[in-house]
């Protein structure tokens, strides 16, 4: 869904895993003291499948509801409670990356065979596949038709290419081209994430398909999307820690301290913007990064999604080291 993404620039969806221990295990930034605090918000803990487990938040829907992993299980918070959403048949190990309005989780699950993609719809976890001839596959992002996009490797060494899921059928969105990566996908089938051209093969190009066309938005420089809102704004992120907004050709970048690092994750359809500066969870309003509140104790934090409503999901580490994640939500 639009408003809700976990993504790194030019990685797999492991960056769902792998994220937290480079993020987490840095130590605390003076971000806090360079970005503007905001005492308006408030951060809740929520919780674990185990007691003491670690736990991280990767999207949240307009109910509030969110989405992530614990416990090495794709999870879901609902109304209070922490839903362990299991593993594909034979797997040990899950993530949830993303959830539309009506609950439906999509994200990964290792397999006997390989990780592969899956749906969570009416308390079921149901395989997507691959693409044909593929060993792995990553779900990234659904929206409120129950589309679902993201990549998929395919014969021939070790290429991923973007997909969409849809009515059953895993449709290939860049069947000529090299590594393609989708990210998100709005309501209306728009879907954004990133390409590698044959003119510049290692580095990415953020990449819009309408019914399934591609087309790049910035075909100059290394850009890497992270979410779309409805208004076809895109959060992006570039190769050297600078974050951006993408709208209608312009890019508009956001600020951060100098020689920081920032990565955006999610936006909403407000232009609020969700992410990182060093080891600090930050909201973008109007432009401008403001501080998200730590739980006790802890180092480091990051904010992974954000709806409408202006509740924010993500990870606030419990110890100075970053080694203990908790899943929290951030409220006015």
């Amino acid at each position: 869904m639009m408003n809700q993404s976990l993504r790194n620039s030019g990685s797999a969806s492991a960056i769902a895993v792998a994220l937290g221990a480079a993020l987490f295990g840095a130590p605390s930034a003076t971000a806090a003291t360079r970005v503007q605090d905001s005492p308006a918000y408030r951060v809740v803990d929520l919780g674990s499948l185990t007691a003491g487990g670690r736990s991280e938040a990767y999207a949240v829907n307009e109910s509030g509801h969110a989405a992530g992993q614990s416990d090495d299980h794709a999870a879901l918070w609902r109304d209070g409670r922490v839903i362990d959403l299991g593993v594909l048949p034979g797997g040990l190990f899950s993530v949830a990356t993303d959830l539309n309005d009506r609950d439906e989780v999509v994200g990964f699950s290792m397999t006997p065979g390989g990780t592969h993609a899956f749906l969570w719809k009416d308390g079921r976890m149901r395989d997507l596949g691959t693409l044909p001839g593929g060993g792995d596959s990553y779900a990234e992002g659904i929206n409120n038709v129950g589309d679902v996009v993201g990549n998929s490797t395919v014969p021939g060494g070790n290429a991923r290419h973007a997909f969409r899921w849809h009515a059953g059928r895993m449709i290939d969105l860049d069947p000529a081209g090299q590594a393609s990566f989708a990210r998100d996908i709005t309501d209306d089938g728009w879907i954004v994430g990133h390409r590698y051209l044959p003119e510049d093969p290692m580095n990415g190009r953020a990449t819009a398909w309408r019914h399934d066309v591609p087309v790049t938005l910035v075909p100059d420089a290394p850009s890497y999307p992270a979410a779309a809102n409805e208004r076809h704004r895109v959060a992006l992120n570039d190769s050297g820690g600078h974050a951006s907004i993408w709208r209608r050709g312009v890019l508009v970048p956001l600020a951060s301290p100098p020689g920081e690092f920032a990565q955006v994750h999610a936006i909403n359809n407000l232009d609020q913007v969700a992410g990182f500066i060093d080891a600090e969870a930050v909201v973008w309003r109007r432009g401008g990064p403001v501080s998200l509140p730590r739980l006790p104790g802890g180092g480091s934090a990051a904010a992974y999604g954000i709806n409408d409503r202006g509740q924010l999901v993500g990870a606030s580490a419990t110890s100075p080291d970053g080694s203990n994640l908790h899943a929290v939500l951030w409220t006015r």
